[in-house]
């Protein structure tokens, strides 16, 4: 491509630099990927209205992640909310793909009414083009988006509008995941029973997959709903499993972050048995574990 480059001039030209961008960004050479498809967007600029909007687009694509590689998320998410422009105006039948990942950069960034906002966006795109699956998909992703920023009840209607969408799909699989957050949302809210009904239909899904992941979650779920219930002997065993379940596994594969939140669950059940020496024993454990992921989270911003 590089030899290929004096011979060709505007589109052409323009098309291998961003396909250099690409393989510059694949080998990870951010800065290098930057540049090229900055020099692509200069020729589609120059070329006027000739320019293909999805070519146009796609600079700004390869650009947003060249920016994102190089934790420079603001420019990022503006790189990205171009592409998007030009895509929707060129009806981009992948539009989707670009609509989550841009609702993953903002959820990188706590920017949780970003992240809301593409979502919903991707709701309405796949419910446009008809695409059932993707439309439940991204109802999930809404559940998900509604949750982190304590919007449970509304949370709580995303998930059912995913469930059922799912449902109507047999994805039996995706229905369980749909009751995992749901018994979230209610144990959330003081809702135990309710919890504790969807933990159930989660964990009896996980049990017969003899998938470890969805026995893990579910198990989590279960503890959360029944230490709401105050059944705390029950609540221990479940909470005990998930957590065993979430550390054997190599470390470098461990969900730090889930650890965290499975040892919160059970300071919390100890100091509801007034166990208090167990719980400020467990609080110290993990103090050193969160400290070391706020650094992280603080050098990703």
């Amino acid at each position: 491509m590089w030899l290929a480059l004096p011979a060709v001039e505007k589109e052409e030209k323009a098309d291998l630099l961003i396909s250099l961008a690409r393989a510059a960004s694949f080998r990870g050479s951010h800065g290098q990927s930057l540049e090229l498809a900055q020099a692509a967007l200069e020729i589609y600029e120059e070329m006027g209205a000739a320019a293909p909007l999805t070519e146009i687009a796609n600079c700004h694509w390869g650009l947003g992640f060249a920016y994102r590689a190089l934790n420079q998320k603001d420019k990022a998410i503006e790189e990205i909310d171009a592409a998007i422009k030009f895509y929707q105006e060129a009806n981009y039948p992948f539009l989707d793909d670009v609509l989550r990942s841009r609702a993953q950069w903002c959820a990188e960034m706590e920017d949780w009414e970003g992240t809301l906002a593409a979502n919903l966006e991707a709701v309405r795109q796949n419910e446009i083009e008809g695409n059932a699956e993707w439309e439940a998909k991204s109802w999930l992703n809404v559940g998900y988006t509604y949750s982190n920023m304590k919007r449970f009840p509304e949370a709580i209607e995303a998930f059912i509008t995913a469930k059922a969408k799912f449902l109507e799909l047999k994805m039996v699989h995706q229905v369980a995941r749909c009751d995992r957050w749901l018994s979230d949302c209610y144990s959330e809210l003081g809702e135990g029973t309710q919890a504790y009904e969807f933990a159930r239909r989660s964990m009896n899904v996980s049990e017969l997959m003899q998938n470890p992941m969805p026995i893990m979650f579910s198990a989590f779920v279960l503890g959360k709903a029944l230490l709401v219930l105050e059944k705390y002997e029950e609540a221990e065993l479940h909470l005990t499993n998930a957590y065993n379940a979430a550390t054997q596994v190599d470390a470098a594969e461990m969900d730090w972050e889930f650890i965290v939140k499975i040892q919160r669950q059970r300071i919390n059940l100890l100091r509801s048995q007034d166990r208090i020496t167990e719980a400020e024993e467990l609080e110290s454990r993990i103090a050193t574990v969160t400290e070391v992921i706020e650094i992280r989270n603080k050098s990703e911003e």
